[in-house]
Parts: C-alpha cells; sequence; structure tokens
C-alpha cells in the first residue's frame, strides 16, 4: 500500500492530539458513568469556563487549558472541587439521599389544562444561546388549584444552519419572590436531543417524573448543553447553539431570567422588546392535570 507523507503527517498530528488530551471520568461510587455532569473550570478561584460530560461520564480536555481547578457536579450528587494536574482522572460523585416529601398527586375528572405562553406566529421571534446558557420564564398557576400534576411540557424550536443533533436539558423551579428559586427536580435529569433540520412543536411527557405544580406557580427553562455526533455522543466545542426557541409577544412585563452553568448562581433579568409597547416571553407552556 502507498502511504503519501501528507498522509503519515496527519496520521502523526492526530496521535499527538489524541496523546495530550487528559481524559476525565466521572462515576458513581458503583463505577457507572454519570451522563452530561457540569465541568466548571477555575483559575486562581475565578470560573475562566466549563464544559459538559458525554453520556458516558466522560469529557476530553485540552492541553492548553490554563485551568488549576475543576468544579464537578451533577443533579442528585453532591460537588466535587478537583485539583486539575493535566493527567487522567476518575472522579466519583457521592449519591445524595432524597430528601423530598412524597408526592400525593389529586385525581380530577377534569381535562388537562396547558398554562403558560403559546407560541403566536404574529408578533414573534425566535433566540439561541451558547453552550451552557439557560433561560427561564415564570408560569403563572392560573387555576389556583392544588396538587396538580405537570403531565407535560411544549415549545417551539427553528432549526436552521446546524447539522447535529442538539441536546436540551429542561428545568424546573419553585417561585421565591418573583425569582427562580429551589430545582423542582432536583434529582431528575431531563434532557431532550433535537433531531438534525428538527422545528416546530416539542412536546415533553413529564408523566414519568410526578413533579407537582405549585400554586405559586413555576419557572421552567432550557438549558443549551451542545451537539451530539450521529452515535450520540455529546461534543466537546464551543459552537455557538442554532437551535432557536420561539418567543411570542405580551403586552405585560414578564418574569424571565438567565444565568450560565459555568458561572455563578445569580440569576440576570432578561426584557426583550421591539421599541413598541410589547416585550418578548419565552413560549414555554406546560400541561397539568
Amino acid at each position: 500500500m502507498n502511504i503519501t507523507k501528507p498522509f503519515l503527517l496527519a496520521l502523526f498530528l492526530l496521535n499527538t492530539a489524541i496523546g495530550f488530551a487528559q481524559q476525565v471520568a466521572i462515576k458513581t461510587a458503583t463505577g457507572e458513568g454519570i451522563p452530561y455532569a457540569t465541568i466548571t473550570f477555575l483559575k486562581q478561584d475565578s470560573i475562566v469556563g466549563g464544559m459538559y460530560a458525554n453520556e458516558k461520564g466522560l469529557a476530553m480536555i485540552a492541553p492548553d487549558m490554563d485551568i488549576d481547578v475543576l468544579l464537578i457536579s451533577h443533579l442528585g450528587f453532591g460537588t466535587q472541587k478537583v485539583t486539575w494536574e493535566h493527567s487522567n482522572i476518575d472522579v466519583v460523585l457521592e449519591e445524595l439521599l432524597n430528601d423530598l416529601p412524597e408526592v400525593v398527586i389529586t385525581q380530577r375528572k377534569e381535562e388537562a389544562v396547558w398554562m403558560g405562553h403559546e407560541f403566536v406566529r404574529k408578533r414573534s421571534a425566535f433566540c439561541s444561546a451558547q453552550r451552557g446558557m439557560e433561560i427561564v420564564t415564570f408560569v403563572q398557576n392560573n387555576k389556583q388549584l392544588s396538587n396538580l400534576e405537570m403531565t407535560a411540557f411544549k415549545f417551539k424550536v427553528r432549526r436552521r444552519s446546524e447539522d447535529k443533533t442538539a441536546v436540551l436539558k429542561i428545568n424546573f423551579y419553585t417561585n421565591e419572590s418573583n425569582t427562580p428559586g429551589k430545582r423542582i427536580n432536583a434529582y431528575q435529569d431531563i434532557t431532550v436531543a433535537l433531531a438534525k433540520g428538527e422545528r416546530g412543536d416539542v412536546v415533553l411527557d413529564l408523566k414519568t417524573y410526578h413533579m407537582i405544580f405549585p400554586e405559586e406557580g413555576v419557572f421552567v427553562g432550557i438549558e443549551w448543553m451542545g451537539f451530539a455526533d450521529d452515535e450520540g455522543t455529546l461534543l466537546q466545542n464551543n459552537t455557538y447553539n442554532d437551535s432557536s426557541i420561539a418567543y411570542s409577544a405580551c403586552s405585560t412585563e414578564q418574569l424571565t431570567f438567565m444565568r450560565s452553568a459555568f458561572g455563578t448562581d445569580k440569576w440576570s433579568r432578561m426584557t426583550f422588546w421591539d421599541g413598541r409597547k410589547d416585550t418578548f416571553v419565552p413560549a414555554f407552556s406546560i400541561e397539568v392535570k
């Protein structure tokens, strides 16, 4: 077989890149990989970036990353602070005990009701985000009923230039003085994979999570995790995620916030408006029953 010099050079560069990249394996106490764990990069106690592990709990960190500490966390597990020594490491996260009260769901004869912000084609907009960004908005309990179960979550997406699967995480928070409070799905990692070119309504079945819709309403949000290849493996890159979610015009002020998964826990208030009287709110709606 005739092997050209350019081919040998490319093979050498590939092996060199693989040889020097360091692997972080995030596992349970029994050795199982923890999918989509959050890894925050620190340099002299300052946050300088971050990434997600893939669906097997593995992450590859480039050799030129100027960091000294990894902060690793995942829903339902403790947080580990690890000194980064530029070598392959295994990190074991301790599973937290589920101290949430037992969910009591009242069975009702009424039909399911959608609450929140439906997409309206007239006066609408679409918004994307960088990997690690999370946007949440408030959904009011219009019925003011207790023990309602959240049975589905709906949003609308427009895929434009992407040719890969996009992975999103869905989070629910309590309402604490009109700001996002404690995570309701504290022990449940809810992820959604959007196929290449997928667009239109995305409806997620929530029945298996048995989450109560609070009387004081709930904050629900989408966290952009990045792209996956054809085999479903989360890619480690910083490409802008063009999975645009729909916003609808609203005549009243809305409670919408954003934050970075690789930053502090502080939420920042978001306001979108078109220079007229209306503001725009993420078109998120929740089915309750």
